[in-house]
């Protein structure tokens, strides 16, 4: 490319990942997901990482574009989402997670995938290298860990 070592910035719109994330995690439709997704990656199907951009950024690299890409840009975005890789013989139900930087932004927004722990369970959690979900004091939040 244009600038030898550094990735180029890709807006992301691959409608059928980002309405997988937001039928996955139940990401309402307040959230401004259009225009605001980049990536890395030139090649939209190797997706590793997808980074949220504010308003007045994707304004920034928006006119970037247009002037033919003068900027060099190494660093860009909040890491909001990455590629997860299912456990062998299981496909993961989505193909991306949402990344603990961009979890504070997007949580407000999440209506799926989200589980209240009891303050014993929670400890548990935390102490614990290997918990099976038969051993929560709480057993119906056992029940629906499971089933994430």
């Amino acid at each position: 490319g244009q600038w030898r070592g550094v990735d180029p910035v890709v807006f992301f719109k691959d409608d059928t990942i980002i309405n997988s994330i937001r039928d996955f995690y139940g990401i309402d439709e307040g959230f401004p997901f259009n225009g605001h997704l980049i990536t890395r990656n030139s090649d939209t199907s190797h997706v590793k990482r997808i980074y949220y951009v504010s308003k007045f950024v994707k304004d920034i690299l928006e006119l970037n574009f247009s002037a033919g890409q003068q900027l060099k840009i190494t660093s860009v975005g909040m890491k909001m989402f990455e590629r997860q890789t299912a456990r062998e013989g299981t496909d993961a139900p989505c193909a991306f997670r949402i990344s603990s930087k961009g979890l504070p932004l997007i949580l407000p927004y999440i209506t799926k995938q989200i589980i209240q722990a009891s303050p014993v369970d929670f400890k548990h959690l935390l102490q614990d290298k290997d918990v099976k979900f038969t051993d929560f004091a709480d057993a119906e939040f056992g029940k629906k860990a499971e089933n994430l």
